[in-house]
């Protein structure tokens, strides 16, 4: 009821919905016109109160416009101008339950601003089911040419719920973009409660004539729960992107447990998705980022995910379970007849990555048919290994694998890698535990050449460091730290700085290159820095009419160098093969392995610093 000067000079009376408004006399029309003038003059016109009664209201012409107050009742929000647009349907228009109305009389009604695509205004309300609000928003998408989609946090500041399962379908060459917050990942929150994909833009390429749509989504947090929403923990996927050209990715990911699926899937499923540009926040997601493609017979799907931009940050911590930041290939086994099924190629990735509570954790994983070639780039930062600096420490186990081949998969991708935490570095025990941190596959697969010849894994500019100090004893009996298995034919560097306790001034530096060759084969270790290895033969020769004789050079034989600027007699940190003198031999236990070798030093009498670092080149 109207207050007290909204009820001067009036009678009590009701309008078409039971609402207790003030009536004026019929003799009083000047007074009337007076007060609709005045600066809240608004509240003697009718509203209609939410889009139900709006829908049992029926319009009398074209035109003619409705106050409603709010979407929902009780919400506040969504409310605004309609007006009727028709006074018919050819059944050809939809109802979206926010910018278009069929009412029961069967006219079209339409919200008068549409600027804006906001989710409250199609009945978004925090602790419900937003997937119907969203499939309605891609519906006034398609009716009106909009674009843009935004989810503001929820009025009540209670996180959305979401069933999922809803599709933004581009083929018709319209876009559409889901828009949280624009400035950063993390916004409005949303619970994904079903085994499903929560929302999937794709385009049928074959049946597009549209090359370039933009489709994104960004400033969301959308997390993985279980169906009662009671904990974390969801089989399906957040997002999924198929076949389109420059999708844009920023948001915050959690909970997704399937190790069969991901936080976020880009998925071939009729031609190519390629130039995303994808940066994620994922944290206790098995998968972070899933490049995978269709494989069923007669798909018109490509192997090509050409120009990817990704940027990750990836927690893994979902335990008992393998955690990847980036799985290149199918993981529930199907093939093609390609030689490559995915092919991440020509991209640019860089992956944050923090290893915890996984049974194996990898920032990436490529696994049957999958490949990460020489065009792509790889710039990772591991804030640690999973294990901690130990002088005793001989454990070859890898707490987390930076770069991981399974079942034929190739990485080849150019590496920058800047993992440790600062003031943090291994020992040279631990060298072996490291390589098999930095890239690790199985060996009875990828020992051996890919059909061209070259590694299947080959992570160039891939490293790993161990520095401390070697006591006198131990210069003095002498010691060797054996790094094995590597693939034949990879190449790595090896360089040694050193300076013994009091010298400090005179700091040596060693480099080598070791090149790996036959499982039964010595590898090559050659200095960079060294003496040519010269053996010659002396015969004698007449110089004159008295056959007199003088020595001449006979012949000149060269050999690679085998030390050191050709010394032999190291006291310090070097680098040997299986071999003492890094000579070259064949036995079944002689091939792809070197060591870091001190030699015996009987007179060593202060302590020996050291930094050692391996290197993919």
């Amino acid at each position: 009821m109207s207050g007290v000067p909204g009820r001067r000079d009036s009678l009590q009376g009701f309008n078409n919905i039971g609402k207790p408004v003030p009536v004026f006399s019929f003799t009083e029309t000047a007074d009337l016109s007076l007060k609709l003038s005045d600066t809240d003059g608004l509240q003697y016109i009718g509203q209609c109160p939410d889009i139900n009664t709006l829908r049992s209201t029926e319009f009398s012409s074209v035109n003619q416009q409705i106050f409603v107050v709010e979407h929902t009742t009780g919400t506040g929000q969504g409310g605004g101008i309609f007006y009727c647009h028709s006074l018919t349907n050819d059944s050809s228009l939809i109802d979206d339950n926010g910018f278009q109305i069929i009412n029961d009389a069967g006219q079209v009604i339409r919200r008068k601003d549409r600027s804006i695509m906001s989710a409250e205004m199609f009945g978004a309300i925090g602790g419900q089911d937003i997937s119907p609000v969203l499939n309605n928003m891609v519906l006034a998408s398609k009716t009106f040419n909009i674009q843009e989609a935004y989810i503001p946090h929820p009025l009540n500041k209670i996180d959305y719920t979401a069933t999922g399962g809803s599709v933004a379908d581009v083929t018709d060459g319209i876009g559409f973009n889901l828009i949280g917050i624009e400035t950063v990942n993390k916004g409005p929150a949303i619970n994904h409660i079903s085994n499903n994909i929560f929302f999937r833009f794709r385009k049928n390429g074959p049946a597009s004539s549209s090359f370039y749509e933009q489709c994104s989504v960004t400033g969301l947090l959308i997390r993985g729960r279980n169906a009662s929403n009671t904990a974390a923990g969801n089989d399906g996927y957040a997002i999924e992107a198929s076949d389109i050209i420059g999708f844009h990715c920023d948001i915050f990911c959690t909970g997704y447990t399937n190790t069969y699926a991901a936080a976020v899937s880009l998925y071939n499923d009729t031609s190519f998705t390629e130039q995303s540009r994808i940066k994620l926040h994922i944290r206790n997601c098995c998968n972070g980022v899933h490049f995978h493609r269709n494989a069923s017979a007669g798909s018109t799907s490509t192997n090509s995910f050409m120009g990817t931009d990704l940027e990750l940050s990836y927690q893994a911590g979902v335990s008992g379970k393998s955690n990847n930041g980036i799985v290149v290939g199918n993981l529930d086994g199907t093939s093609t007849s390609n030689t490559f099924d995915v092919n991440l190629y020509a991209s640019k990735l860089k992956v944050k990555y923090w290893a915890e509570g996984g049974s194996s954790t990898r920032a990436i994983l490529v696994v049957a048919k999958g490949i990460v070639p020489e065009s792509t780039t790889f710039d990772l930062i591991s804030d640690g290994y999973g294990f901690g600096t130990s002088d005793t420490d001989t454990t070859t186990d890898p707490a987390t694998q930076l770069i991981r081949v399974e079942n034929g998969g190739i990485f080849r991708a150019k590496c920058t890698d800047q993992s440790m935490q600062t003031g943090l570095s291994h020992r040279l025990n631990q060298l072996q535990r490291l390589r098999n941190s930095i890239f690790s596959f199985q060996d009875d697969t990828y020992k051996v050449p890919y059909i061209d010849a070259r590694p299947y894994i080959n992570p160039i500019g891939m490293s790993c460091i161990c520095s401390g100090t070697i006591d006198v004893a131990t210069q003095q009996a002498g010691a060797s730290w054996q790094i094995s298995g590597f693939p034949m034919g990879m190449r790595l560097r090896v360089t040694i700085n050193q300076y013994l306790e009091g010298e400090s001034a005179i700091s040596v530096q060693e480099v080598w290159e070791v090149l790996v060759r036959g499982d039964a084969q010595s590898v090559i270790c050659t200095p960079l820095v060294t003496n040519d290895v010269l053996t010659t033969t002396t015969g004698l020769a007449v110089i004159n009419s008295s056959f007199a004789t003088a020595s001449f050079l006979k012949s000149v034989a060269a050999a690679f160098g085998k030390f050191w600027q050709g010394d032999s007699t190291r006291t310090r940190l070097t680098v040997r093969n299986n071999n003492d003198d890094n000579s070259l031999t064949t036995g079944a236990s002689d091939g792809r392995k070197f060591r870091i070798f001190l030699p015996i030093n009987a007179s060593a009498n202060s302590i020996l610093h050291y930094s050692v670092k391996l290197e993919v080149v």
